[in-house]
């Protein structure tokens, strides 16, 4: 009986993610998300300064609505296609034997959550052992600080093992961006006009902690911007899961 081999299935949910890592950390998950959009756009904003202060990027323009009829989606029957035994043996010798794409044990997953009075880290990352010593970490992280921001970490730890602990220090830097529009009509112009704000943060970060076996507890000191202000933040406390 053929065996099942999801090595495949693995290496597509590691590399798929980290591809959208790097776009979002380039650009912005919310800017991601309007420059895949059909009906939507990344372009036509302007930078500003809200009430509070905070450095915002605004765009309105008249509200628009999809109008456009669902779409048929018959698809005609495809004739079935008959193989000879010898090709179906053929093919069969051919799947069973055919080497399937494996990652390096180097690497791995790991998901971690990091807070304190009034901000909240979370995400998952994709990490590689360079050696026992070295791991640089990339990964998709949302980050709650007044709002939320989606974004992306990139960092790297150094590790000193001792036994069944694992004692490391790393340094890392995240950057996220929020967005929120609001519809409403304009009695000059007569018209449903939408309004979208966006706004930015990035940090950087150094880190100390423990691992044991699977599990590590951590403390970060943060420098935060956020929408162009500097938010001062007591020290974060952590927990992380190695998969």
């Amino acid at each position: 009986m053929e065996t099942m081999n999801f090595t495949p299935l693995r290496t597509r949910l590691l590399i798929g993610p980290s591809i959208s890592t790097l776009l979002c950390g380039s650009i912005g998950c919310s800017t991601l998300g309007e420059m895949a959009s059909s009906t939507d756009s990344s372009t036509g904003y302007s930078k500003t300064k809200n009430a509070a202060g905070e450095t915002v990027y605004r765009r309105t323009e008249p509200a628009h609505f999809d109008y456009s009829p669902p779409v048929d989606r018959y698809e005609p029957i495809r004739p079935i296609a008959f193989h000879s035994s010898t090709d179906s043996a053929t093919s069969s010798v051919a799947h069973t034997t055919s080497p399937a794409p494996t990652l390096s044990n180097d690497f791995f997953g790991s998901l971690e959550a990091a807070s304190t009075e009034g901000h909240l880290h979370l995400g998952g990352h994709l990490g590689y052992s360079i050696n026992p010593y070295l791991e640089p970490r990339i990964g998709l992280s949302i980050f709650g600080s007044k709002d939320l921001y989606a974004g992306a970490d990139l960092s790297a730890r150094a590790n000193l093992p001792l036994g069944i602990l694992k004692l490391f220090t790393g340094i890392g830097g995240y950057f996220g961006d929020t967005k929120k529009c609001v519809t409403a009509f304009n009695p000059y112009s007569g018209r449903l006009e939408e309004t979208c704000e966006k706004k930015f943060l990035t940090t950087g970060y150094v880190e100390a902690g423990v691992e044991v076996g699977s599990f590590s507890v951590f403390v970060r000191d943060y420098n935060i911007e956020r929408a162009g202000l500097s938010i001062p933040t007591p020290l974060f406390y952590g927990i992380g899961l190695r998969l």
